[in-house]
C-alpha cells in the first residue's frame, strides 16, 4: 500500500537533487567539476549570529504564542512591509498583510493533503 496520494507521484523530482546526484556521479569518474552551487555555505556560521539566536532563544518573552498569529507575527509583517518598501519601492501596511501560518490545523490539512481519497479539511 503506498502511503502517499498517487497526485504526489506526478510532481517532478527537486532539480538541485537531480544535479547533485550527477555531480556524484561525474566525481566518482574523476571529473573535475567547479561548484556553482545553490548557495550552501562552505563557512562556518558567524559567532555572533550564533550568539545573536542563542540570546534569542533563552529569551522567556520568545516563549510564547503570538497574540496575532492568525495573521502572522505583527513585527515579521512590518520587516515584509520594510522589505517591500526597499525591494520594490511599495508600501504596504503591516496590518492587512497576511501572511499564512504553520499551526495544528494547518500540519493536520497538510497530511491529509498527502493521502489519497481526502479533501483536506481542518474541521
Amino acid at each position: 500500500m503506498d502511503l502517499f496520494a498517487d497526485r504526489l507521484k506526478k510532481i517532478p523530482p527537486y532539480l538541485f537533487m537531480q544535479l547533485r546526484d550527477k555531480i556524484r556521479q561525474a566525481e566518482k569518474k574523476g571529473v573535475d567539476l567547479i561548484s556553482l552551487a545553490i548557495g550552501d555555505p562552505v563557512e562556518p556560521t558567524p559567532a555572533y549570529i550564533v550568539e545573536t539566536l542563542r540570546s534569542a532563544a533563552l529569551d522567556p518573552a520568545n516563549h510564547q504564542y503570538p497574540t496575532d498569529e492568525h495573521k502572522g507575527m505583527l513585527v515579521f509583517r512590518k520587516a515584509v512591509a520594510r522589505w517591500y518598501e526597499r525591494k520594490y519601492g511599495v508600501t504596504l501596511n503591516p496590518e492587512t498583510i497576511n501572511i499564512p501560518r504553520t499551526n495544528t490545523k494547518g500540519c493536520w490539512s497538510s497530511g491529509k493533503r498527502l493521502r489519497d481519497g481526502t479533501k483536506g479539511s481542518t474541521g
